[in-house]
Formats: C-alpha cells, sequence, structure tokens
C-alpha cells in the first residue's frame, strides 16, 4: 500500500525542472541546451511501451532510429519493464531521455531535475483517462459488481494504472484496499492485459482516450490480444499526458532546440506509426508551464487523497 512518504508532492519537492520552467523569464528551450564543444555522446531514450512483444521491441529500435535523424544526436533504445525501473535507471544514469507519466515525473525523487520537452496529444487531447476494463464475456458490469474481483494494477506511481482509478472508486465510497479479494501491481499495461486475458485477473487498470464518447485509444489497441473484445467499467477524471523529459547534461548536447524538433516529428510518416505503436501518441507539443503547475497540483491531490484514505 501507497505510504505518505512514497507519495510525497509538497511544493518544496517539485522537480527543479518546473520551478526552472516557471522562473524562465522568456528563456527559451534553445537557451538551456547550449552548445558545449565537448563531444556528443549516445543518448538512452527509455520508455515502458503500451505492448510488450517482439515486435514491438524492433519497432523501438526503429523510433530511435528515427529519433537519431530528428535530433542529431545517436539514440540508443532503453526498455524498462516499469515505471519504477524507468525512474531507477535514469537515477543511474543508463538513461537520459525519458517518456515518462506525468505522476511519475512530478512524484518521482529520482527524476528530480530533469527538464520537460512536449507532452503527447491523442486524438486531439493532452489528457486520459484511467480506466478498469473486463473481457466482454465477463458478469461485471459496472463498478458495483467489482466487490471481490481481482484486480491487476500497473505500478503504485501509475496515474492510469492505479492512482486515478483508485481516486474514482474511493469517491464511490468504496475504496480499492477493501473492495478488492487481490491486488497485483505487474509493472506495465501489457502484462495488465495479459493477466485479464490469461484469466488470472478478473479486472485491470488501463488508460483510454475517448472521442466524441466512443473509445479511441486503450492499451490493447497495440496488443496481439486486441481481437479479444474488452468492455471499460470505470473511467476517471482527466489525467495530463505522458511527456518526454531530459536530463539537463544531455539537454547542451542536443543541436538546436529539442522540444520543436519533437513537436514536428509526426510529419515524418515513418515515425508516426512508431509514435502511435510504442508510445500511443500522435502528435506532441511543447508544455505550457502553467498546465505543468496544475498537472503538479492535480497529481498531488490525486495521491494525497489515496493517503488519506
Amino acid at each position: 500500500r501507497v505510504g505518505p512518504d512514497a507519495l510525497r508532492m509538497d511544493r518544496d519537492s517539485t522537480p527543479g525542472a518546473i520551478a526552472r520552467m516557471l522562473s524562465a523569464g522568456g528563456r527559451t528551450m534553445a537557451s538551456l541546451g547550449a552548445k558545449s564543444g565537448s563531444r556528443v555522446r549516445a543518448v538512452a531514450f527509455g520508455c515502458v511501451p503500451i505492448a510488450d512483444h517482439a515486435e514491438t521491441r524492433a519497432r523501438l529500435n526503429d523510433l530511435c532510429e528515427v529519433l537519431t535523424e530528428v535530433l542529431g544526436v545517436v539514440i540508443r533504445p532503453h526498455r524498462a519493464p516499469s515505471p519504477a525501473a524507468l525512474a531507477s535507471a535514469y537515477k543511474a544514469g543508463r538513461v537520459q531521455l525519458v517518456w515518462s507519466s506525468a505522476a511519475l515525473f512530478l512524484g518521482e525523487p529520482a527524476l528530480l531535475g530533469a527538464v520537460p520537452l512536449d507532452q503527447c496529444v491523442r486524438a486531439g487531447r493532452s489528457s486520459y483517462l484511467g480506466c478498469l476494463f473486463v473481457p466482454a464475456t465477463s458478469t461485471i458490469m459496472t463498478p458495483d459488481d467489482l466487490a471481490d474481483a481481482r484486480v491487476a494494477w500497473v505500478a503504485e506511481s501509475s496515474a492510469a494504472g492505479y492512482l486515478f482509478p483508485c481516486v474514482s472508486l474511493a469517491e464511490r465510497g468504496t475504496p480499492a484496499s477493501s473492495l478488492f479479494s487481490k491486488e497485483s501491481f505487474l509493472g506495465s499495461y501489457a502484462a495488465v492485459l495479459d493477466s485479464v486475458h490469461r484469466g488470472d485477473a478478473d479486472v485491470g487498470a488501463t488508460f483510454a482516450v475517448f472521442e466524441n464518447d466512443q473509445l479511441r485509444q486503450a492499451s490493447w489497441a497495440s496488443s496481439d490480444a486486441h481481437a479479444h473484445p474488452y468492455r471499460i467499467v470505470l473511467r476517471s477524471s482527466p489525467i495530463p499526458s505522458d511527456m518526454i523529459v531530459v536530463a539537463p547534461e544531455t539537454l547542451a548536447q542536443i543541436p538546436d532546440d529539442p522540444a520543436v524538433r519533437l513537436e514536428h516529428l509526426h510529419e515524418r510518416p515513418r515515425a508516426a506509426a512508431l509514435m502511435r505503436q510504442i508510445l500511443g501518441a500522435d502528435t506532441f507539443r511543447r508544455i505550457d508551464p502553467e498546465e505543468l503547475r496544475q498537472a503538479r497540483d492535480l497529481v498531488r491531490d490525486v495521491q494525497h487523497s489515496l493517503v488519506a484514505g
């Protein structure tokens, strides 16, 4: 169970990257990334792919090839099995460019000081939902049917994969801690989907994007199990989109303004398909400092509400 120390999100613990952005006073990201005469080293791009199979691993290599062309530095892939492993790899210096959820970036001490570049846009939105899903054949139809079910979560730091669905359940008067007969933390959306598909869990957590109330994206969209229909039984409030953040010392190695370069990444046909398959992203857009401030407050409030509950 999540404890208050693990969920510390006070203003004093706000990542230095946010403070730096909010007090930049008009400085551009390009000025943060001023050129140096030192030799540019390869940069490791770390992420937890939304699906985990041989094809996806190969496509991650392809995405890094495109990122190498776009950013002007050699990008190597680092596939992390879980958000915790990704944060650990960044802290150890094995990863310098990170695809991170807002909750992980804003709440994980290991990412303190990382500089946010862009956030993803899905179906024209820079937010998504955390949902609970079941097989279409399940007798679970609504949140009222979840009592004593076995649930598969992603990780305690995952916004859609744990935090926001838990808050939605608590707001209904049915906290997860007393609702489910078994809770498992499996590290990734792919592992959660596999668990529900095999029948090891009755219900699982996923991210989801809706357009005109129609499901546009979810964790099974890029999985071999996508042919097996699932039904969403709970939706959370909106969650700030995932983002790309970079180590400050690495930012100085990247030519020009990497945030601008990433904004145009989807214009390359090969890149657009890879972004959707690996990251579930249609496009990138520069992170607005005020939106980042609001996201920080929202994630803090969600995490504190779980501690209080």
